[in-house]
């Protein structure tokens, strides 16, 4: 891949970060994608345009050489350019020129920009990180659910859910509050196939373990809940490999329960 069709590719994905934390009314993605977006083109833009200039500065001296440049070469050296220009960047020597004084201004900006916003995606947990929480079938049982063939979201979770929650979230669901939930909150859902018997459901074989964990800290970026799934209910299988896709395979579901801290589920006596 060319070094330019990647930061391409980066730059789009970053703006797809800020559009969705928008959409998200969340602060981190916003801030996030904003940052690095903005400190990745200064810094590619300042790239291009010294590497312009010394381009047509050797075109005018090597007029009638042969040109050494072959397509791969040039890759090379623009990619070795583009980090020799981000080491430069943060160098704090005086410069002469009042355009190498706007460089290196910019040039702060945009490394800082990048240097914080890394810091705050790699400070995003990967959605594997959750335990399976094998005692789970010892915890409060919550709510029950059968999502049949003829609901609207069947492909999405059919199938028959029973939802538990552990002590350190009971007495706020079943108080109904304060929320947010505490941290160490954790909610699981376990869904089973089934079928009709006689005009009776009846519970089949195990297709997932879905779990929340409360930790506002940690997952900020979705809610304050940390998101997982192992298909088959197998701690092996799990299916969510970082926080960031836990947005569109969970969160997105949850957003309308926002003012109940994200959840569903309710106390039933």
């Amino acid at each position: 891949m060319r070094f330019a069709d990647l930061l391409s590719r980066l730059l789009a994905f970053l703006l797809k970060m800020a559009f969705l934390g928008a959409v998200l009314d969340n602060a981190v993605w916003l801030i996030t994608g904003c940052s690095t977006a903005l400190g990745l083109a200064l810094t590619a833009a300042l790239f291009a345009a010294r590497h312009h200039a010394s381009a047509m500065s050797c075109r005018s001296e090597n007029k009638s050489q042969q040109p050494l440049w072959t397509p791969r070469v040039m890759e090379t050296h623009n990619r070795q350019r583009f980090l020799w220009e981000l080491r430069s960047l943060c160098s704090i020597r005086p410069v002469r020129s009042g355009g190498g004084f706007v460089r290196l201004t910019y040039g702060r900006i945009a490394v800082t920009a990048i240097l914080l916003s890394l810091t705050a995606i790699s400070a995003q947990p990967a959605g594997d990180d959750i335990p399976f929480p094998s005692d789970f079938r010892s915890w409060s049982t919550v709510n029950s659910m059968i999502v049949a063939k003829d609901s609207p979201i069947f492909s999405q979770i059919g199938g028959m859910h029973i939802i538990y929650v552990n002590a350190k979230g009971f007495a706020t669901l079943k108080q109904g509050g304060p929320l947010p939930y505490p941290d160490g909150t954790m909610f699981a859902d376990d869904v089973h196939d089934f079928s009709v018997q006689d005009g009776s459901y009846v519970e089949g074989s195990k297709k997932a373990v879905t779990v929340m964990v409360k930790d506002a800290k940690r997952y900020p970026a979705t809610g304050g809940w940390g998101f997982q799934v192992w298909a088959g209910g197998d701690p092996a299988k799990p299916l969510v490999p970082d926080n960031a896709h836990a947005v569109k395979a969970c969160l997105t579901c949850h957003i309308p329960q926002k003012d109940r801290d994200y959840t569903f589920s309710t106390y039933i006596p």
